[in-house]
Parts: C-alpha cells; sequence; structure tokens
C-alpha cells in the first residue's frame, strides 16, 4: 500500500546526513510539504536546511537540536528533548504527520552508546509517542496513521 505524502509533514531524528537526509530529499520530492531535522549535530543541521531550501524552496525545513544519546538519563532527555522537536514542528506547520527514527552509528569503540542510540532511543522515542498521541495529534488523519 502507497502512502500519499502530498502536504504532510514529517519528523526525522538524524536527517541531518547520510540515509536520514536522502530520505528527506526522495519525501520532498514525492510531495511532502515539510520536514523538521532533529539530530546532534547543529552545522551539518543548518547546512541540510540550506541545501533543502536551496533545492526544495523556503520554508521547507526546520533544524531542531536533538541528541537521543544521554545514557545517564536517557529516558528523560528523549522525552524533553524530543517534545521539543514535536512542538517546534507544531509551531511552525501546526501538524506532524510522520515521524521516522532514523538517528544511528557504528562505534564498536562506544558500544554502550551504539545500543542506546540504535536501539534504546527508538523505542523510548516510539513510547513516548503513544503516550503522548492525544495532545500531539492535530486532525483525524494523524491518529488514525500514528501507528498502525
Amino acid at each position: 500500500m502507497a502512502y500519499d505524502l502530498k502536504d504532510k509533514i514529517i519528523l526525522i531524528t538524524g536527517g541531518a546526513t547520510g540515509i536520514g537526509f536522502c530520505c528527506i530529499k526522495e519525501l520532498l520530492r514525492n510531495d511532502a510539504q515539510a520536514v523538521t531535522i532533529a539530530d546532534i549535530n547543529v552545522k551539518e543541521g543548518q547546512e541540510a536546511v540550506n541545501k533543502i531550501t536551496t533545492e526544495f524552496g523556503p520554508n521547507r525545513a526546520l533544524f531542531v537540536k536533538t541528541d537521543v544519546t544521554k545514557a545517564d538519563q536517557l529516558e528523560v532527555s528523549i522525552c524533553i528533548l524530543f517534545l521539543a522537536a514535536f512542538k517546534e514542528t507544531i509551531n511552525k506547520w501546526k501538524t506532524v504527520d510522520v515521524v521516522i527514527n532514523n538517528a544511528g552509528i557504528m562505534n564498536e569503540g562506544q558500544w554502550q552508546l551504539e545500543i542506546s542510540l540504535n536501539c534504546v532511543s527508538y523505542c523510548l522515542c516510539s513510547f513516548f509517542l503513544q503516550l503522548h498521541q492525544n495532545e500531539l495529534c492535530t486532525h483525524d488523519t494523524y491518529q488514525q496513521n500514528f501507528f498502525p
């Protein structure tokens, strides 16, 4: 089943570079209205917004610094920072239609960080979204498609 991206607002973690940035460009090419890039890398995030603006026009991208790797207080930091990304997205575009948990690393020397980012943060972000979907939802379609 194809998902219609026309006029959808996308929030993507880890979207400043690599696979996430490629996904953003493809989403915008397929008629997504705009994207929020939730990423830890400020410089790369701002560069990503500039590249998107150049290629797709103004008001198509928003960068929000989001760190989902706080191993000492992982659950608290994800909820606070992820909520900030959501609030900024909703303030700018009034909704969030699609969330893509894309943040990830491969670093054998820092396996705890790798597990926190690649596994735990996905679970906590998804759990956070499920807990807060009613207050974050702005229309019926969003609620219906939030968790298939």
